[in-house]
């Protein structure tokens, strides 16, 4: 699943990217893992003066993935940001899955495995659907307000960041 939104501002693409930079911190590496576990920034990825990438940090395979262009305009900047939504087929094709083993096992006089089974395929859907659509509300919501908010404080307030 995929979102798409552009948006104009007033600051040219310089300025837009710098203040990308103030919420989207360096992805770690191995080394930096483990020594810097919590860098204060909400996003980790890359920005460039035309371009930027970006993911909460942690492990969550169900994450949301931002990239996005920045473009000069004659009165600023076009930011275009595609958001990347994990596939709904495949985590409710999972979440069924889970539901048909716990009939199985139902059948079979494990009722216990059942419900056990029954939660993994709640907690899925919420991983997997729910929590990657607000996700994706938030960064589009604190990706437009960084890049036409007047500061990156009253951007912040947006949403839930650092």
């Amino acid at each position: 699943m995929r979102r798409e939104a552009v948006f104009e501002v007033d600051f040219p693409p310089t300025e837009v990217a710098g203040r990308l930079r103030e919420v989207i911190g360096n992805a770690p590496t191995m080394r930096t893992l483990f020594t810097e576990p919590n860098r204060d920034v909400a996003y980790v990825g890359d920005v460039t003066d035309s371009s930027f990438s970006a993911r909460r940090p942690g492990r969550n395979t169900f994450k949301v993935f931002a990239d996005g262009l920045i473009s000069p305009t004659d009165r600023g900047s076009r930011v275009a940001v595609r958001l990347l939504l994990p596939p709904q087929g495949l985590v409710v094709a999972f979440a069924l899955s889970l539901l048909g083993m716990a009939m199985v096992m139902v059948a079979g006089g494990m009722p216990w495995v059942a419900v056990l089974l029954v939660g993994g395929s709640v907690l899925v859907v919420v991983a997997g659907i729910v929590q990657p659509r607000r996700d994706a509300d938030t960064m589009m919501r604190i990706l437009r307000g960084v890049s036409s908010s007047k500061t990156v404080a009253a951007a912040r307030s947006l949403g839930r960041t650092v």
